[in-house]
């Protein structure tokens, strides 16, 4: 695992110095998850891709930066619920009080991605519960990590929407935006949604992973799936779906004849 080490910042809204996480990014090894999320070896150091002051409870990706807007967010009432809220683990609500102040300066597609790490959170912790249960000194609790998750994506797909259509992309090739939204969809059991998504997706004339994950997605949603699956899954499956060349080569003598 990456060593985390500490920086001083100083907080541009209150002026307060703190020390933050920091970490170089390792290398990946592994395959991504179908909404992008990366491998266990740099996505266990998510707790340093996101600043918070502990004196005004600054959050964003660094603290000595000043957000437009961020002084009268901070001081809302539905920002600080949302620092203090106890239906998700700390790290998630510095996430998503990360996706506020994102939001309020007009920027919908950092918030929406704020709130997708925040969803990513909810998971590892939902998966660590499964296996080990509430560990003593965990401080997990009671908290529905599943539900918690699913109430991060809706509002990604809500954010992630609004980007769209303010001219916003986050996506860089054709159809990746509609591959992300089907997984958020889906993952929230909307799977009539998650296949109309693939289909504006797949009407972009994607190519390569891009088209191989839009079709997977449209399988997933088909079955009613809702688990997490990654991008090398989508890729076996379509190999298996057109099997190797030289099978590909036999059926087609094979139907001639």
């Amino acid at each position: 695992m990456p060593k985390t080490t500490q920086r001083k910042k100083k907080c541009a809204i209150c002026g307060e110095t703190s020390s933050q996480p920091y970490v170089r990014l390792p290398q990946r090894h592994g395959s991504p998850d179908l909404d992008t999320r990366p491998p266990a070896d740099v996505r266990f150091t998510i707790d340093t891709w996101v600043q918070t002051c502990p004196s005004c409870g600054y959050c964003f990706l660094d603290i000595a930066k000043r957000a437009p807007e961020a002084e009268s967010t901070i001081r809302s009432e539905a920002y600080l619920k949302q620092l203090e809220s106890q239906e998700f683990s700390k790290l998630a609500n510095h996430f998503l009080c990360w996706s506020a102040i994102e939001e309020n300066a007009g920027n919908f597609s950092g918030s929406g991605w704020a709130c997708i790490h925040a969803a990513w959170i909810c998971d590892d912790a939902a998966d660590f519960k499964k296996l080990y249960g509430n560990v003593s000194g965990s401080k997990m609790g009671d908290r529905d990590e599943g539900a918690a998750a699913s109430l991060c994506r809706l509002k990604a797909i809500r954010l992630l929407k609004t980007a769209r259509e303010e001219g916003q992309g986050f996506g860089a090739q054709p159809g990746a935006e509609e591959a992300l939204m089907a997984d958020l969809l889906r993952r929230i059991s909307r799977f009539g949604s998650a296949a109309t998504m693939v289909q504006c997706g797949l009407d972009l004339n994607p190519t390569g992973v891009i088209d191989t994950v839009l079709h997977y997605e449209k399988e997933l949603a088909a079955r009613g799936d809702t688990d997490v699956h990654t991008i090398s899954e989508a890729i076996k499956w379509k190999a298996e779906q057109t099997g190797p060349p030289e099978e590909r080569g036999k059926q087609t003598t094979s139907e001639a004849e």
